[in-house]
């Protein structure tokens, strides 16, 4: 794209960066994306990108917020991009520094960071947090959360090292949560609590939840509406989903326990979108099939309105659950086959003898 401001006249220019300089001093939200280099490239330097371009960028990140430190506005969301090896220390007292001239008013913190770069632990006590999203970072010696505003909570590929019940913490000391992320979430040198869910406050808010339920158990998130997971296993459904009505479901199961998709559907009795993922270890055979009318779903009668097969092959038990679905689910609107191209073993895998 051409760069058509720098061919403006002088007097235009200087026109501009007089208001431009008034209306940053307005803006309330801070954005600053840094990615080092080519994550795939053999070398190292073209990996991990120029050191000096790096401290370029933190500078100019520590300039334009010292800028507004004293007379300015504080700002309500922040957002920080940063991929490279460099200046990790320097990151760090960034955010800090973003902390303190928000003056106690940050509402929205975003960080995507390298892997063996810390979270400062006051980000944690951040009593006007509503947003909070963390991914590809350290949280080390973390011992105490105090989130009472958050309403949106995302941890993905997380490390936690020396942070005793960290994510219970999390979880129990933000009452408001509606939208909840756990994916990859590492502990190392702690010790993890496996009773989480006796220790939890229940989260009677919460609308959405996309979580690895060996870290959040499925009691803690019953009563969703929105829900994403890649692990159910039978032990856990002791309860109904009362309130889901959309499932994205991705497992990889033994081939004895294919009953158990149904099972888990006759546990969502408002169920309208499903989205499965299911594949087995092994090849189903067509005697290994039954209807299973003792496990009908309710909601495949009386609310199932959608329903997608991803990576569809045409394996047995895909295509005797799809048909399963075409025949039982009498509200269904839309049936959805997303191919799996890499792998063909029919030449029309919607076609069976």
């Amino acid at each position: 794209m051409a760069d058509i401001i720098s061919n403006l006249p002088d007097s235009i220019l200087c026109v501009l960066s007089k208001h431009w300089n008034l209306l940053s001093r307005s803006v309330t939200s801070m954005d600053f994306d840094y990615h080092g280099g080519d994550h795939g490239a053999d070398r190292w330097e073209d990996r991990w990108g120029d050191e000096k371009a790096c401290s370029r960028f933190v500078s100019s990140a520590y300039f334009f917020l010292l800028r507004r430190r004293h007379k300015d506005p504080s700002f309500h969301r922040f957002r920080l991009r940063f991929k490279s090896c460099y200046n990790h220390g320097e990151i760090n007292t960034l955010i800090k520094h973003a902390m303190q001239i928000s003056r106690r008013r940050l509402q929205h913190l975003d960080l995507n960071l390298h892997l063996f770069i810390e979270v400062p632990f006051f980000v944690f006590r951040c009593k006007t947090l509503v947003v909070l999203k963390l991914s590809h970072l350290v949280l080390k010696n973390i011992f105490f959360v105090n989130l009472p505003l958050l309403k949106t909570l995302h941890l993905n590929s997380v490390i936690s090292i020396k942070c005793q019940d960290l994510l219970q913490q999390f979880l129990s000391r933000s009452p408001n949560l509606e939208d909840l992320v756990v994916q990859n979430f590492i502990v190392k040198n702690s010790v993890a609590n496996t009773n989480t869910a006796e220790k939890l406050y229940r989260l009677f808010k919460l609308v959405t939840a996309n979580v690895d339920l060996h870290l959040v158990p499925l009691e803690i998130v019953k009563n969703v509406k929105v829900l994403m997971t890649d692990t159910v296993c039978q032990q856990d459904l002791v309860f109904d989903l009362q309130n889901l009505v959309q499932f994205v479901w991705t497992q990889l199961l033994p081939i004895h326990q294919w009953l158990l998709v149904l099972e888990v559907l006759r546990h969502c009795p408002k169920l309208q979108t499903l989205a499965n993922f299911i594949q087995f270890l092994k090849p189903m055979k067509k005697n290994q099939f039954c209807h299973a009318y003792f496990l009908f779903p309710t909601c495949l009668s009386s609310h199932l309105k959608s329903c997608c097969l991803h990576n569809y092959r045409g394996s047995v038990f895909e295509f005797k659950f799809a048909e399963y679905i075409m025949q039982n689910a009498k509200y269904l609107r839309t049936m959805k086959f997303c191919f799996d191209i890499s792998t063909h073993p029919y030449d029309n895998s919607l076609r069976r003898e």
